[in-house]
Parts: C-alpha cells; structure tokens; sequence
C-alpha cells in the first residue's frame, strides 16, 4: 500500500510539471491553436453540438470533454480506445476482438445481449456501430464526450452518454492539409494525411484523407510464437456544398478494411487433462495466449453521411442523412484457455451490417427569447448473421467420442449451423421548446416519442462433424455421414426422448424438425421467427442560470428507455423468465457549475448527477443454473435488476503563463444494483456458488444466483487524469515543448471479476520541435512509461468446458485483456 501511494504521488509530481494540453480544452487551452475547424469560435471558446445547437462549453447544461483533432495528432493517439485516457470514467474496450464497446459513469454494455449501447456513437451526427469508428481514428475535427442520459436531441437514446465523432471538413476558402508519420518499438506504423482544396471559392471544396496503420495490439503472443497483429487501410472523400447562402452541405463516404488477430492473455498454472497438459504455468507479465487454432477478424466497411442545413429567415431546416455498410468476418477457436489440448474448437462467423438513417429538423433561429424544434426520424437496419460452430462434447478426461447428434452423456463431435437475421424498422418523433426567463436564466425542455418493430429469424440446425448445414447454407455440405432419416423420432438412439418437448419449452416461437441436406446428411433443427414492438418514451429538461459572464450553473434531468431482447439460442431446460428482458427506463438528475476564473486563465466544471433505474439491462454470457433435473449448466441471456449511480465529476484548467497548460480531470461514479439480479458468484477457486435444486421440479423454474449491491461495471470508483505542455521559446521560429499524459485508476477489487485490480498509472510522454508557426512538428514519446502490466478486464474463474458427466474440464487459466506495453516511437508531421 504504501509503495503504491508513493508511485501515485510521484506520478502527481512529474505530471504536473509536463501535463499534455489536450482534449477537454476550455476557452484557455484553446487560445494558441492554429486551427482552421469550423467548430472553433472566434472568441476561442470552444464550441460544441451536444444540444443540437452551436455553444460554449460554458454555455451546454451537461457535463461535457472535447478532444480536439489537433490533440489526437498531438499525443499520437492511434487507437480510439485511447481516447478514455482522456476522459475520466470513460471505459473503452475490445476483450474478444470483435466487440468495441463503450461504458461511461459506471455503467457497462455488452453488445452481444442484444441490447442497444449504453453509449451512444454518432459519426458527423449518424448513429453508427462502434466497431467500425473504433477501428481507424484520423483526420478528425473533433470528439465529444456526453456524460448522463440522452434522451432527446438524437434519434437514439442512451443511458450513460454518447460519443460524438466529427471528420474535417473541407475548407471552402484556402487549401490546406496535412501528413503525419510514427513508428515505434513495438513494430507499429502509422501513415496519415489530408488535403483540402476549394474548387470553387466558397461555393465548392474537397477533402481527401487516408490512414496506414499496423501495430501489435496489446503485444500479447501465443506460447508457439504467434504474436498479435493489426492492421488497417481506411480512406475518406468529404465535399462541403455552398450554392447559395445560407444552405451548406457536407457529404463524406469511408471505406475500411481492418484485419485483427489479438490474441488473448491468459494466466495462471495450466492444468493436465487426461494424459496432456493445457500448458506452462503463466503470469500476467508474460503476455502469452495457449490458443492452439486460428484467431482472426475482419471488418470491411463503408459509411457515407450527408448534413445539410437551409436557413429560412427565422427557421432552419436540417437534413441528415446516413448509410453504413459493414461487414465483419471472424474465425476463431473457442477453446482459448486450450482445456482440449491438441484439439480446436473452431466457429466461423460473418455479420452483416446494413443501417439506413435520416432525420429531418425544422428548428428556430436564436433571435428571440423562444426557441423551438421538431424533429422525426427514421432508421431501417438489417443484420444478417450466418455462423458454423462446432459443439463437441467431451469425457470428463477430454476424450472425444463418436460422431453423433445430441448424444447426451457421450462423447461426441457435432456442428451447429445458425442463420439469425435481425430486421428492425422504426421512427420517432421528438420536440423542444426553449425561453429566456430572464436575461440571466433559461430554461429548456422536450419529449422523443420513438416507434420500433424488430423482427428475428433464425435457423439452426445440429448435424454430425462430417455433415453440412441445412440447405443453402453458405458454408457448404461436405460428404455424407447418414444416407437416410428413418432412424430419427422419439424412440431413436439419436435423440433422447421428449428432445421435442424440450424444444418447445425453450424457444419463443419455435419448432423442431428434421432436415436433410442435399448429400442426404440428416440433422435436428429448430426455427424461430421473433417480433417485438416497442413504443418509447423519453425526454428532458434543464435550466440554465448565467451568474455572470463568466460562471455558469445549471440543473438537468433525462429520462431514456431500452426495449428489453429476447434471449437467443437457449440450449438448456430453463424458465419463460428468462427468455424475454423487460424494457429498460432511466432517471437521471445533475446539477453542475462552469466557471471561468484568475481573467479567464483558468476554468473549473464541476458536476454532481444521481441516475435511477427500472430493469436495467445486462447481460450474462454463462450464467450457472439447475435445471429442474437437478444438472448444472450454462445459459446466456439478457438480464434485468433496478440500480442506481451517483457520482461527481471535474475538471479544471489552468495556464499560468502563455507557455503552459495545466489539466486535471476527475470522475467518481458509483453504481450498484438495488434489487436482485441473476449473476455468477464465484468461490475463491472459480467454481460456481448455487443453492440447491427446487424441490417442486415440474414448476420447470430453474435456479441460479441473485446479486444485490453488485456493481454494473468492472471499473473502479474512481480515475482521473493529469495533462499539460511547457513550451519554451528560443526564438529562431523554433519552438521546444514537453507535454504528457497520465491517467491514474486506483486499485480496487471486482465483484463481477473476482479480481484485484492493482493501481494503474498510465503515462506518457512527449519531447519535441515544432516551428513557431505550427507549420512541422518532430516528436520523440514514450507511451506507458512505467511499463506497468495492467488487466482491464479479466474472467471471474478459470476457463472451463462441461463435460458429458456434468463436470467441469478445467484449463487451469484465467483469460484477461491487457492494456499495451511501453513503447518508445518518433513522430514527423508537416502542415499547410
């Protein structure tokens, strides 16, 4: 304790002497910046579109961080998950390389629950998928961090916050541009660059840009020599349109293609099964993977957004337009603690995304005391998910038996083939109205009403290894392993009797039938055909109080809804409640302060808030149950429990002189669940916690663990960060600087992990010339100087397959995601 307290301390020190100027930038860190976006003030505030409205930060009634492009490009952040080294409370993470997923005061996502974001991801004002802006970050104008419900001014709501992404835009009346290139010692390149060119002066411009970028991940490798790779090519047109004036429009269209292996860490002393060993005993700072077969991904994506606005003398009228086309491609082994040595468990799985979205916004000018809007929206999005798993099952010594199709209790090899198509179309009405109580005081207020219908289809069918999927299937059908179906029914050796009641129990809206593919391979198949209507409510209200020109207070509430998914592909005898969440409902109230002191050379926010809900919705991807039969097995379904956060946040800026910036943010969230909750409780070994079967078996409840005062993230309490930069100027139109970023997460232990996290300070550090003009810049840095090896995420037990006898085969390893090893680079950046 003590040696982690001095490290903190000494952490403190340093960085307040080479803090980096950055992101959450109030008026004063903004005062030297060369910047030709069209989102900085002339007053050199900065300015932000949180209420769809043009303001100071000073002036927005809500917690807000910005980072700049010109930050991004300062701290040589190449990967958007660094971006919460930024931002207090901001949780950004990819635990399995194919979900990128957001979590902000304390409240976490898992995409794979079928629940819409916790936080919201907004690209040039378009809701689009995390996994594609996530994946290549360049050339922006800026990003905006939302904190606390959102529930009125975008087309979609969400519970924590959103996350605005802005690109350049192109320049209507210079040309400009620049080109950015870094390398590092962890083998990774990063080429970037954009040039701006008016066609027609201010009627007609054009940006290019593009990104190269290859690095190692999080440097973790298998135990065979594999190491962890990624690699990206992104490219981007964006066309700014002036016919006349007072219509503007920006078209932008990106392509990306992203191939990822990030191979995951695992720890602790391997385990022998039957007469192989899982492999070596491993620690956290050996950053190794025993996955023995293939890991790879693959997003392929393409977005175009369209924003236009017309003003009408008093009222303007706002068009945005979005599409995004992504697919994603995955091949995996699922056995990645390697409990079956020798053998891989494989899944291929390809995601399609197709998302259209359009709003429409008539909104009045500021010229008078009254504001108003009227919004509508309309999204139309298909996700198609076809995927090949193999579901063997294996003797307690990992022995796999015969080919055969749902043996229970034998060993055996089988395949599953899924076809899941998601089509959900919606539209949604939203209204705001605004007025100047007093010269000092405003107040603003408005209500979303969104209308959705979401149908599910899918198809999944268990066959024997050798034989295919049902008919049309994209993965093909090998050779034949049964010629005929005549031995399947009730009494057959292949199905245990009642499977088709069992069936019925567990799916909502399904059948099980027999399928025969065109090689004449039989297989046990069930379909379902799913469709939800939710109709939504949410809204807000705040008042914003000027006390005087240079400080700010103000109060807000949000409310927002999630429709709650129905749970996909249950395989094990469990109850209706736990097949369909309930819809999800949040109150969130803040009360916050903006101050601007010491003649503006120095700016405090602060932020109290208090959020409440109703069946907030989680997700439990192995959730332990009995079934009434008394067998112990795992389930993945959404889950539902009331919880509440409350918290604090602030930030303060300070420049003493014109030659430095000083930063610190803080954020403190606290987040617990307020009523039971369907949840995993682990013993200090990793095995399941459950009470005993129910005595009433035909009641077909099951029983599991309930959790209160459970947090619903695994992040700590706490986190802030300390940033800043010393210029010194020598004259002859050089100027050296040293700037730095630390961002400090406490020790603290998880519940849901069964882990203590140690303290993590993460710090970097920047050296560097640049010409007085900002024309060039040349930077040396270190990232995660301490070279500390820390885990930001981490299974609560061992990595385990259930065998046929109902046990648990036991790799002996935990999985965990770990954050990047230190790494010295240079950096060149030329602009004009």
């Amino acid at each position: 304790m003590h040696s982690a307290n001095r490290i903190v301390t000494l952490a403190c020190g340093v960085s307040a002497l080479v803090m980096p100027a950055v992101a959450f930038a109030q008026a004063q860190q903004a005062q030297n910046s060369m910047s030709n976006d069209s989102l900085i003030s002339s007053s050199n505030d900065i300015i932000v579109t949180a209420t769809r409205r043009e303001t100071t930060i000073q002036d927005t009634p809500m917690a807000i961080d910005v980072v700049t492009g010109e930050d991004v490009q300062k701290l040589n952040i190449f990967d958007t998950k660094e971006l919460q080294n930024l931002s207090p409370g901001l949780e950004l993470s990819n635990t399995t390389g194919r979900n990128n997923t957001a979590s902000l005061r304390g409240i976490a996502f898992d995409p794979d629950g079928g629940t819409s974001p916790a936080v919201e991801v907004f690209y040039n004002e378009i809701p689009v998928n995390a996994n594609t802006v996530f994946t290549a970050i360049y050339d922006l104008g800026q990003v905006e961090v939302l904190r606390g419900p959102q529930g009125l001014f975008r087309g979609r709501t969400s519970p924590a916050g959103a996350l605005l992404f802005g690109t350049k835009r192109a320049n209507f009346t210079e040309a400009e541009g620049y080109a950015q290139m870094t390398g590092t010692t962890q083998d990774a390149v990063n080429i970037q660059g954009g040039v701006s060119v008016p066609l027609i002066s201010d009627k007609v411009a054009v940006r290019i840009s593009g990104l190269y970028d290859k690095n190692a991940v999080s440097g973790v490798s298998t135990i065979t020599g594999r190491e962890s790779r990624n690699r990206t090519y992104s490219g981007r047109v964006s066309l700014s349109l002036r016919p006349w004036e007072g219509w503007t429009t920006y078209i932008m269209y990106q392509h990306l293609d992203a191939k990822l292996t990030p191979y995951i860490l695992v720890f602790g002393p391997g385990n022998t099964v039957g007469a192989n060993s899982t492999g070596p005993a491993l620690a956290i700072s050996d950053r190794k993977s025993v996955i023995e077969g293939p890991l790879e991904f693959r997003n392929k994506s393409d977005i175009l957004t369209v924003n236009s606005t017309l003003e009408l003398g008093g009222v303007d009228v706002v068009a945005n337009l979005g599409y995004q086309n992504t697919r994603l491609f995955q091949l995996r082994d699922q056995d990645i603690g390697n409990a079956i040595p020798n053998f891989a468990t494989i899944q291929d799985l390809y995601t399609s995304f197709k998302n259209y979205n359009a709003e429409l916004r008539l909104e009045s000018d500021n010229s008078s005391r009254f504001t108003w809007s009227i919004a509508g929206d309309f999204h139309d999005n298909s996700n198609f998910v076809p995927l090949h798993t193999d579901q063997h099952s294996f003797s307690p010594t990992g022995v796999v038996g015969p080919t055969c199709i749902l043996a229970l209790g034998n060993a055996c090899y089988e395949r599953a083939s899924v076809e899941l198509t998601i089509k959900s179309r919606g539209w949604g009405l939203a209204g705001t109205v605004g007025y100047q109580l007093t010269d000092a005081i405003k107040f603003t207020g408005g209500i979303r009403y969104s209308n959705d219908k979401t149908v599910r289809d899918q198809l999944a069918v268990i066959n024997p290894i050798t034989g295919g999927g049902f008919p049309g299937f994209f993965f093909g059908s090998p050779a034949p392993f049964l010629p005929l179906c005549s031995n399947f029914g009730p009494d057959s050796p292949f199905i245990p009797g009642g499977l088709v009641n069992f069936y019925k129990f567990n799916s909502v809206g399904s059948s099980p039938f027999i399928t025969v593919d065109p090689n004449g391979v039989c297989g046990l198949g069930t379909s379902s055909h799913v469709v939800s209507r939710n109709k939504l409510w949410s809204g807000g209200a705040n008042v914003n109080w000027e006390i005087n020109p240079d400080v700010n207070a103000y109060f807000s509430y949000g409310r927002t809804q999630r429709p709650g998914p129905p749970a996909v592909a249950v395989t094990a005898q469990v109850g209706q409640q736990y097949l369909q969440a309930k819809n999800e409902t949040a109150d969130g109230f803040e009360l916050g302060a903006k101050a601007s002191l010491l003649n503006r050379r120095m700016t405090l926010n602060v932020a109290l808030f208090y959020q409440k809900f109703k069946n907030f919705l989680s997700y439990e991807p192995a959730l332990f149950a009995i079934e009434p039969t008394g067998r112990v097995t795992t389930i993945a379904v959404p889950t539902n429990g009331n919880a509440d956060v409350k918290g604090i946040e602030m930030q303060l800026g300070y420049r003493p002189t014109n030659n430095i910036d000083l930063g610190v943010n803080a954020a403190y969230a606290k987040s617990k669940y307020t009523s039971p909750v369907f949840c995993n409780i682990v013993d200090a070994n990793g095995n399941p916690v459950l009470p005993a079967a129910p005595a009433d078996i035909t009641s077909g409840l099951p029983q599991t663990a309930t959790c209160l005062g459970r947090p619903l993230s695994d992040s700590p309490e706490f986190t802030a960060t300390l940033n800043g930069e010393i210029r010194f100027p020598i004259g002859a139109q050089v100027m050296p600087f040293i700037r730095g970023n630390a961002n400090i997460r406490p020790a603290f232990t998880s519940e849901r992990s069964n882990y203590r996290y140690p303290t993590d300070i993460r710090l970097d550090l920047f050296v560097g010339l640049r010409s007085e003009d900002d024309r060039w810049e040349l930077t040396a840095f270190v990232k995660n100087l301490l070279d500390q090896d820390r885990l930001r995420s981490v299974s609560p037990s061992t990595f385990r397959l259930q065998s046929t006898a109902g046990t648990f085969i036991d790799s002996g390893y935990r999985t965990a995601s770990i954050n990047a090893p230190r790494e010295f680079g240079v950096s060149g950046r030329f602009s004009f």
